[in-house]
């Protein structure tokens, strides 16, 4: 798997973009977005992940903890392609918008790193492709309903799907000044580690079920599990430049994440993704729960004059502790793993290329 990101991609956020200079400081910089009905934009996600395994320890009924050795590393590659169409607007906000997933997927592989062991690799789709969801801000609510409009459009899959919109989450709440910091809710940092919520990725028969599973609980695939639960540690942005690139004032903010904790209950979903040896085993219910934890730093830079994101930038470290209690007709025990490595992510944005439709003919 290619590490870092894209060269040319990197450039661009680096500053780098022909045309560039700085602009006039002034005294204060409104970051509000400013959206424009009948507007429509592509956005690219793309997340890397290179984990390798820290421990594995199996606890039987009350007996002594048990560390299993073994050497494990796990690459993964998650994207997501979407188009963003607005078409209603009222106050500086969006109203009505239609998001198409274009494509959602997610490639990895586990090597054991034993010697004649097989490399298990995997490419998972996410099950939305094709999907259009039509999001309509509901102001008693203070959020955004939605309807889905699109093949095998199982809401069961989609309740995860957020009405985000690229990096606003990193917006500060008014107007500031260069070098200004301010508070970011981790929380929040869904929509821009996590854009595509959780898809219920499709396996493959014959598939390593015990990967899949991985993926699907986020270590390794999406965020959005485990950015949840009782959370500590803090995030933080900054204005930190202001720069003209051709012809088009963009801020550069600067994201700050320190030591982030979050712990979450993984019963419900250690409940519906029994392996089949435990199934076979007689396993009556599984219990677990899973700590997540995140330091890097990204880069946001945001048009000042359409107020809206062109691209974000992390990179960091990440580690996942899973904890999974089972008990059943057999033994009763109880499984920890521990993975850690290295995040990388890119978001961008950019204005839709529509296909032009097809002239017709007269018969």
């Amino acid at each position: 798997m290619n590490y870092p990101l894209l060269t040319a991609s990197l450039l661009i956020l680096a500053g780098a973009a022909a045309g560039e200079r700085r602009c006039v400081l002034q005294d204060s910089y409104d970051l509000s977005p400013k959206p424009t009905a009948g507007e429509a934009w592509h956005r690219e996600f793309q997340a890397k992940h290179l984990l390798g395994l820290d421990s594995l320890t199996r606890q039987v009924g009350n007996g002594a903890p048990e560390r299993i050795q073994t050497r494990t590393r796990l690459s993964a590659e998650n994207r997501l392609r979407f188009a963003d169409r607005v078409s209603a607007v009222a106050n500086g906000r969006i109203q009505t918008f239609q998001r198409e997933i274009l494509e959602s997927q997610v490639v990895a592989s586990q090597d054991h790193l034993v010697e004649g062991a097989p490399l298990n690799e995997v490419t998972l789709k996410g099950g939305i492709a094709g999907l259009r969801a039509v999001y309509t801000w509901v102001e008693s609510e203070q959020d955004y309903g939605r309807y889905y409009d699109g093949p095998e459009a199982r809401e069961s899959w989609l309740a995860s799907l957020p009405a985000d919109l690229p990096g606003e989450v990193l917006l500060p709440p008014g107007p500031v000044v260069l070098d200004q910091s301010w508070a970011i809710d981790p929380l929040k940092l869904r929509s821009v580690l996590a854009p595509g919520g959780a898809p219920q990725y499709q396996g493959v028969k014959g598939m390593e079920r015990v990967l899949t599973r991985t993926l699907q609980m986020g270590v390794g695939g999406s965020l959005y599990h485990g950015i949840r639960g009782r959370v500590s540690g803090e995030a933080s942005a900054r204005l930190v430049a202001i720069q003209e690139v051709e012809g088009r004032r963009v801020a550069q903010v600067e994201l700050s994440v320190e030591g982030v904790r979050l712990l979450s209950d993984i019963t419900e979903f250690s409940r519906e993704n029994k392996l089949k040896r435990e199934q076979d085993g007689g396993v009556d219910s599984t219990s677990g729960k899973q700590l997540v934890e995140l330091t890097g730093s990204g880069t946001l830079l945001w048009d000042l004059d359409a107020g809206r994101m062109v691209s974000f930038k992390f990179g960091g470290r990440e580690a996942f502790r899973t904890e999974i209690h089972v008990v059943g007709t057999g033994d009763t025990y109880t499984e920890t793993v521990q993975l850690s490595g290295r995040v990388e992510i890119l978001y961008t944005s950019a204005p839709l290329k529509e296909k032009a439709s097809r002239p017709t003919v007269d018969r």
